[in-house]
């Protein structure tokens, strides 16, 4: 039966759960798959003419399965980089009825970005990531913030004109913080959440156009 090293801390902050063991297991699993393909055409020869097809959906079906297990390890890796909780609390905290912009971003913003600073501050001290992993982990986890904030917006009840710019003076800031730190530019998946935030401002048959656009996607 095969058992964890008990060497590999999966369950402390400090080593964010274990985000080097899991990438490595989700990377291990990938390259098993290439060198299985790369011995496609030996197997076939070792085998009956007859059953050399089966080959191909070998092939396809290790493929992908090895995908779907690394977009599911690194999408369940952004939640340990970044605790939503509070910052979901602290969005619906906002005076989103104002009727003056504010000067200055909303707390929520730095919760982000502290989160996301903190995360990559760990990685760094545990060695870093190959440059494609760190992607893939940054990308995913920014899929996931433009969700929850996607959802965190859709429950405001009320809000104003000025607590909509307040949103995309939010959206800014937190825009330029992610490139920042994650060094990904576009970041994947933003025009959801300002899209989302966009569509306030639409004419009535533009935002009807809108709706019947993008609904799909929420």
């Amino acid at each position: 039966m095969v058992k964890k090293n008990e060497m590999v801390e999966l369950n402390k902050r400090i080593t964010l759960f274990g985000v080097k063991e899991r990438t490595l297991a989700a990377e291990s699993l990938q390259f098993l798959v290439e060198v299985l393909q790369q011995c496609g055409i030996r197997m076939e020869e070792l085998l009956p003419q007859k059953h050399r097809p089966r080959v191909a959906l070998l092939l396809s079906f290790t493929e992908q399965v090895s995908s779907e297990f690394r977009r599911y390890m690194f999408r369940n890796l952004a939640p340990y980089l970044i605790n939503f909780k509070p910052v979901q609390q602290s969005l619906l905290k906002c005076k989103w009825e104002q009727h003056e912009l504010q000067t200055h971003t909303n707390a929520y913003v730095d919760l982000i970005l502290n989160d996301v600073q903190a995360s990559s501050s760990i990685i760094t001290d545990l060695g870093g990531l190959p440059s494609h992993v760190l992607r893939r982990l940054w990308g995913e986890t920014v899929e996931y913030i433009v969700e929850k904030l996607t959802d965190g917006y859709s429950k405001i009840i009320r809000c104003t004109t000025h607590g909509r710019a307040q949103m995309s003076m939010d959206l800014t800031a937190l825009h330029q913080g992610l490139v920042k730190v994650t060094s990904l530019s576009p970041l994947p998946r933003w025009e959801h959440v300002s899209g989302y935030v966009r569509a306030y401002y639409e004419p009535e048959n533009d935002f009807l156009k809108w709706v019947n656009r993008e609904h799909r996607a929420f």
